[in-house]
């Protein structure tokens, strides 16, 4: 259902390259099939459809680590690298910085005075 709702804007979010690329092929589609008319429809889940239920099995088999191998992927996802997530460049640059912080926070001359106090410092 993200997908679907996602398809009609053009805001760039995580993922953008991928509705870009759906966008495209649909279009080079019906560039192609000048009569051909594409519909998308969301099916709920859990339906006994099997695409459906092979879609849910891959899902949780990718939430546990266990990828597909690349020569099986869509050719968009073989790219290397992948196109980066603003929102997860940030996050990494603010673990290693929280990270560096503890870090020189527990060699600082105040440490162990302001741990006494409260040693969940830094929070």
């Amino acid at each position: 259902m993200a997908v679907l709702q996602a398809l009609p804007t053009r805001k760039v979010r995580p993922g953008y390259h991928i509705l870009q690329h759906i966008r495209n092929q649909a279009q080079r589609l019906i560039d192609r099939h000048k009569d051909l008319k594409i519909v998308l429809r969301w099916v709920p889940g859990h339906k006994d459809l099997e695409g459906n239920e092979l879609a849910d099995k891959e899902a949780k088999r990718a939430a546990k680590g266990k990828t597909s191998a690349t020569h099986l992927l869509p050719q968009i996802l073989r790219r290397k690298p992948l196109p980066l997530s603003v929102s997860a460049l940030k996050q990494a640059y603010r673990t290693r910085l929280m990270k560096q912080w503890k870090k020189e926070w527990k060699q600082s001359p105040r440490y162990e005075r302001t741990a006494a106090i409260d040693p969940k410092l830094p929070s």
